[in-house]
């Protein structure tokens, strides 16, 4: 990929132009007319069959006189003028122009036009033509016209002077970034065969530029929630890459995934060993349009005394995706006057471990024995709706997950994280609560957090007791008071007093 031809990579060849050729016919260009149609005649020669040429004549007024491939070389002969037009004693530069902006933006679609004007001439627009009559205001809506197009205003647009006198300069008010340039008659031929490379080199810039636009990379973690692993415990997770670039490799950087926070549920820093994070080979190539995935494998320290943690101990932990993405051929790209700066999106992920390893099993261990006790003692009646009913009354869902407090009244400490693991299924909060808030307006027991069964499904509720309970069902939202039993999601936040509560 960094010795990819960036030109072929682009198709820039196969995927054609529109050359508009825009050429004065006026009397003076009589003297040195046969070199100008003889070098127009290489020019489009040296254009791809697939490329469309438009070719404009103007003097007095300007027309279309050929539109069709560039391969369609006697056609083309025959629509160029053999010398200037006899009558043709003025230039009417302003209209060329207005003719040119409407061939241009005659279709929404295709390749970038490309604008060619040859003149040999000053302006000097006709009597009675709107550059002759209101010559500033008839080119300011000439700059507002190729402005609104969308293939207008990209237009690429050289002028050509042919002597030191011609007032090609006039085109920067309509495309400031219009090329101009003076030369000889006799050095005509020669430009145009390096125009073609100045075509082919503009359209790879606006590729690229469109490019390096619409495209990114994004990183996709499956679930940001992995669960809580012992000491000497393994965890992996599978994280994907997603190139949305059309055409452009990637190759994305990996060695800042680090961890951002380590520590025990039980709230303590954890302080000597760290645990390992292992992704394999730090770089990875993208290719253009294509996913790639690769493995998060996190093994825990043992516990020993630098920890100062027991085995049966769980930890909790934030891991940061710092990823950075480059193309293998940033410097080409560079080379061509474009930025190739990679966008990266989801590069910064926070991953946290929450969950005691084995909290399932442990689970199907406790419904299953109740089960065969059921089965026992209902018999048939244990597998209809009755007995599921009656069993999940006596087996509600085990209450766990995590307090984390936002706020707390002037003056008190915040208090730390609580763990709702162990507490069976029900905590209440208050002054009196298994969860206790001190300060003034905190009654004995406020609310009740409590599991129930939603048919198949369990959930949390939070159940007002004394005083004013308020709850929001997520993190940006702003906390409303309850008087009925409401449910709690994940990122809920209860409002007691002056505390704010994230239950998780």
């Amino acid at each position: 990929p960094a010795r990819v031809d960036l030109y072929e990579l682009f198709e820039i060849d196969q995927a054609g132009s529109d050359v508009i050729l825009v050429v004065d016919t006026s009397l003076s260009m009589k003297k040195d007319f046969a070199t100008v149609r003889s070098a127009l005649n290489g020019f489009s020669g040296a254009l791809q069959p697939q490329d469309k040429l438009t070719v404009i004549t103007f003097d007095d007024r300007a027309k279309k006189v050929y539109q069709g491939p560039a391969g369609a070389k006697k056609e083309i002969e025959k629509a160029l003028p053999d010398q200037p037009r006899p009558g043709g004693d003025k230039t009417n530069l302003g209209e060329a122009v207005e003719l040119a902006i409407e061939e241009a933006g005659s279709s929404k679609k295709g390749p970038m036009p490309v604008i060619v004007f040859l003149t040999e001439g000053r302006e000097d627009p006709p009597a009675g033509s709107q550059f002759a009559v209101r010559h500033n205001e008839a080119w300011s809506e000439l700059a507002d016209k190729a402005a609104s197009g969308s293939r207008t205003k990209l237009a690429f647009v050289h002028g050509i002077g042919l002597n030191q006198n011609t007032d090609i300069e006039r085109l920067k008010q309509v495309w400031p970034s219009a090329k101009e340039i003076s030369i000889n008659p006799d050095e005509l031929r020669g430009y145009f065969q390096g125009l073609k490379e100045k075509i082919s080199r503009a359209r790879l810039q606006r590729e690229l530029r469109d490019e390096l636009k619409r495209g990114r990379v994004r990183i996709e973690v499956e679930d940001d929630n992995w669960g809580t692993i012992k000491p000497g415990t393994s965890f992996e997770q599978k994280v994907t890459i997603r190139s949305e670039y059309k055409r452009l490799p990637v190759e994305v950087d990996l060695s800042g995934v680090d961890w951002l926070d380590f520590k025990s549920t039980g709230g303590e820093q954890a302080s000597g060993a760290q645990p390992e994070i292992d992704i394999g080979p730090v770089k990875r190539l993208i290719p253009p349009g294509e996913t790639a995935r690769f493995v998060v494998r996190v093994t825990m320290p043992e516990a020993d005394s630098r920890l100062k943690l027991q085995e049966n101990t769980a930890f909790r932990g934030k891991l940061g995706f710092k990823v950075t993405g480059a193309s293998p051929a940033a410097e080409k790209i560079s080379a061509l006057d474009v930025d190739p700066r990679i966008k990266i999106e989801g590069a910064k992920e926070d991953i946290w471990f929450t969950r005691r390893i084995g909290t399932s099993v442990y689970l199907f261990a406790v419904f299953g024995l109740m089960a065969l006790v059921l089965l026992g003692g209902f018999g048939r009646y244990a597998m209809a709706p009755v007995g599921q009913s009656m069993y999940r009354r006596v087996a509600a869902p085990a209450l766990f997950g995590r307090l984390a407090f936002s706020a707390a009244p002037q003056g008190t400490a915040l208090p730390r994280p609580i763990s709702l693991e162990g507490r069976g299924r029900r905590v209440t909060l208050g002054s009196a609560g298994t969860i206790n808030l001190s300060g003034p307006g905190i009654e004995a027991i406020h609310a009740e957090i409590e599991t129930v069964w939603d048919g198949s499904e369990p959930r949390a509720v939070i159940k007002p007791r004394d005083g004013r309970v308020k709850v929001g069902k997520s993190a940006g939202s702003t906390p409303i008071l309850v008087t009925e039993p409401a449910t709690l999601a994940r990122g809920s936040i209860i409002q007691i007093g002056d505390y704010k509560i994230q239950w998780s």
